[in-house]
């Protein structure tokens, strides 16, 4: 049989349906679901981990927000007493508002026993500034000290530092 089909074909000649050697055809099975291929893997371990990044920048936003909108009524009420009538009393009132935000944030037992200079020198690591021990912030190392009475100092300007100090302290968000 095979061989009269080749001859046919050798001699131009059609072959006989009879004589091809056709066979039924079979579709391939459809593709399952499961189990699922890399490249859904992958999709989905990036799904998980971008998820997990978002909640925890979204926490952490938000206890930012927090954070700020706890201190901010009590830092603004220091500052009109402080714009009004620059005291000693008042200075030690925004010096304890900010001890109270780094013991927050720090571990209690490195801020607790720091006064003077060495408060100082904190408060200017922690806020990545020099200005608390160099510049308009020392009044906060020594006016708590001092009897009371009316402080020469730049009550705008220790109040911008402070805000900046409180903002890069929360935002860091350093919670022991």
């Amino acid at each position: 049989m095979a061989t009269s089909a080749i001859k046919d074909l050798l001699t131009n000649k059609a072959p006989a349906a009879d004589n091809l050697l056709l066979r039924d055809i079979h579709l391939a099975e459809q593709a399952g679901y499961w189990p699922l291929a890399p490249g859904w893997w992958i999709l989905i371990v990036l799904l998980l981990v971008g998820g997990m990044w978002l909640s925890r920048v979204l926490r952490r936003r938000a206890r930012f927000k927090k954070s700020l909108t706890q201190i901010s009524p009590q830092l603004s009420l220091i500052e009109e007493k402080l714009m009004r009538e620059p005291d000693n009393d008042t200075i030690a009132k925004l010096n304890t508002l900010l001890r109270q935000i780094a013991v927050n944030y720090y571990p209690r037992a490195d801020i607790a026993s720091l006064t003077g200079v060495k408060w100082l020198a904190f408060l200017d690591q922690s806020g990545d500034t020099t200005a608390f021990s160099r510049g308009v912030g020392q009044i906060l190392g020594s006016a708590p000290y001092q009897t009371n009475g009316h402080l020469a100092c730049d009550q705008a300007a220790l109040m911008t530092l402070v805000k900046s100090w409180v903002n890069d302290v929360v935002a860091k968000g350093r919670r022991q």
